[in-house]
């Protein structure tokens, strides 16, 4: 499961209901507002300076959405509407 946050690890998950694993701020350098499960991948959303959404498929590696920073600084649950944001690598 996906945890979101601020600070040191803007990303987190849990390997079991007591053990978060904090994944840093290489996606979301400020925070991470909300994680969502779309049927096939999970859907991060937050404040960064290269990235705004990122998506994964196991809530442990994520990957940044390209271009996603250029069509909005901060995404937050009101984004989900937004497609052809950018592709993934």
């Amino acid at each position: 499961m996906g945890v979101r946050g601020q600070g040191t690890n803007s990303l987190a998950y849990l390997t079991n209901e007591s053990n978060v694993v904090g994944l840093g701020t290489s996606i979301f350098s400020t925070t991470c507002y909300q994680i969502i499960w779309l049927g096939t991948e999970f859907l991060a959303m937050g404040t960064g300076t290269t990235y705004s959404l990122a998506t994964s498929s196991d809530a442990k590696i994520w990957t940044g959405v390209s271009g996603s920073l250029a069509v909005m600084t901060t995404a937050r649950g009101g984004a989900i509407g937004v497609t052809g944001v950018g592709q993934r690598p």
